[in-house]
């Protein structure tokens, strides 16, 4: 299938700074910020129970959060109590804004996959974020780079976290949107000498399902869409739509019911 060229940097100043940052930049925007609330609810709820489960403490941790963008886990990890962080994004603008509200922390304007594998951090990382970032490096050297240049700053004790999608094989919906199926997503960790340890299931229904398949998943896409233009004109009625979805999915995750959708893998050095 031939890709049509995509330009990750002006890709994410234009859509930070068209939607201020806020979670439509970050999160599904054709769902509406009511909704997409409660898929960012969903997120903290399966991070905070992994930490729990790993026996992180955050507020002893030094974290490094890859795509830090709008600053929404910026302020996640603030609320926890970390004092030391560094933020990493392509946006040179939104490193600023960051700047300015977390004056404790400290934030470079970069990409993970061109920047020096060693040299540019002055120590290991305990924790490592590449939450929503990896499925839009839909270049698979870029992406191989990324996760070692990753590698070489964790620590044989540190923990990556990721929020991704893997399936059966490898999708692409969208220009900026690849999902890797699983055997693609084991080579490149392998290559930088990661494993995954764990898989959370993060969604049921909330987000739309990717099942590999591509006129499938663009007939799921089109109609999670038709809802969401009806939710973004209203905001009552996305989050009545987007409450119910997360107490659906809650309730079918407990029961161990899945869906082919997003997971929090838990990955660590070989």
């Amino acid at each position: 299938m031939t890709m049509v060229s995509f330009d990750p940097a002006e890709f994410w100043r234009e859509r930070l700074t068209a939607t201020s940052a806020d979670l439509d930049a970050v999160g599904h925007r054709s769902l509406g910020p009511a909704y997409n609330a409660f898929l960012y609810r969903r997120r903290e709820e399966a991070l905070s129970d992994t930490l729990l489960s790993l026996g992180v403490k955050p507020e002893s941790s030094c974290i490094l959060d890859v795509g830090c963008g709008s600053g929404y886990w910026v302020d996640f990890w603030y609320r926890l109590g970390v004092r030391r962080l560094v933020g990493l994004d392509l946006s040179s603008a939104q490193v600023e804004r960051l700047r300015e509200r977390h004056a404790g922390f400290r934030f470079l304007a970069g990409d993970i996959t061109t920047l020096p594998s060693s040299g540019l951090f002055e120590s290991h990382f305990d924790l490592v974020t590449l939450f929503d970032v990896l499925y839009h490096i839909v270049d698979d050297a870029k992406a191989s780079r990324a996760l070692t240049t990753i590698s070489r700053v964790m620590g044989p004790r540190s923990t990556l976290l990721v929020f991704d999608q893997i399936v059966e094989r490898d999708v692409s919906l969208r220009a900026h949107v690849k999902f890797r199926g699983r055997s693609t997503f084991v080579r490149l960790l392998e290559q930088a000498g990661l494993a995954v340890t764990d898989e959370i299931p993060l969604f049921v229904w909330l987000a739309p399902p990717v099942f590999g398949t591509r006129g499938l998943d663009l007939v799921v896409q089109a109609g999670y869409a038709a809802c969401g233009a009806l939710m973004r004109r209203s905001r009552r009625l996305g989050t009545v739509v987007g409450r119910s979805l997360f107490r659906l999915d809650r309730a079918l995750l407990r029961r161990g019911i899945q869906t082919p959708n997003h997971r929090l893998l838990v990955i660590a050095k070989e």
